[in-house]
């Protein structure tokens, strides 16, 4: 149960002081407005630094509060920070706004296991967000021009002023819908080199199941 020193603007809650690690999903139980929880990092990777919480409201003055973490601790231990550094095409938050990474990250280190990805768990939690904030992208680019948003993959695109095209011979055997960007891609050839130790991500019949030797025996849509 952390205790931290704190201040909240708006959905930004900045910690300056805490005695014990800080995960996703913790609830602010003293201090704050009640039911507020911490749902991204912004800058912070579990200590000092700031997050992202699920009210908006003003706590102008440094303030003691209280969490209480989940019953099972889970996080990304990647702030959005260290993810606009690693990816700078996704660097403008008012385009890729904080709220929607640190879904996409704290989504991630929810369902790779850390035991498996090893070495690769940050890059793959990277390319993950990174597929899916271009995926919105492309849709809500595809809506505006009132097309179908079930269009295949990108043939070419414009991200971070560079402009980019793929080859279908670029594509990744049965990936599905990873085949749409090249974050997709790249996550598909980790997970593949991952999956040593065997796991399965997703419980229906379109779930990712990553086999001893690093083959996938099939893909899901999240």
């Amino acid at each position: 149960m952390p205790n931290i020193t704190g201040t909240i603007q708006e959905y930004v809650l900045t910690v300056t002081a805490t005695d014990s690690q800080i995960y996703a999903g913790a609830t602010i139980t003293s201090g704050a407005a009640a039911s507020t929880k911490i749902d991204g990092f912004l800058t912070a990777d579990g200590e000092t630094g700031t997050y992202h919480v699920t009210i908006a409201q003003t706590i102008a003055s440094p303030t003691a509060m209280v969490l209480q973490n989940p019953a099972t601790p889970s996080s990304p231990y990647i702030s959005n920070a260290r993810f606009r550094q690693d990816f700078p095409a996704f660097k403008d938050p008012e385009k890729y706004q904080d709220s929607t990474l640190s879904m996409y990250l704290t989504l991630a280190g929810n369902v790779l296991p850390a035991n498996v990805w090893a070495d690769y768990w940050t890059l793959g939690q990277e390319l993950f967000a990174a597929h899916f904030l271009l995926i919105d992208e492309l849709d809500a680019e595809r809506v505006e021009r009132g097309q179908n948003t079930n269009a295949g993959p990108i043939s070419s695109k414009s991200l971070g002023g560079a402009s980019v095209s793929f080859s279908a011979d670029a594509m990744e055997t049965n990936a599905g819908h990873w085949n749409t960007t090249s974050f997709g891609r790249r996550f598909i050839r980790f997970a593949r080199m991952a999956g040593a130790g065997g796991w399965q991500l997703g419980g229906d019949a379109g779930a990712i199941q990553i086999q001893p030797g690093g083959l996938a025996a099939g893909f899901f849509i999240v």
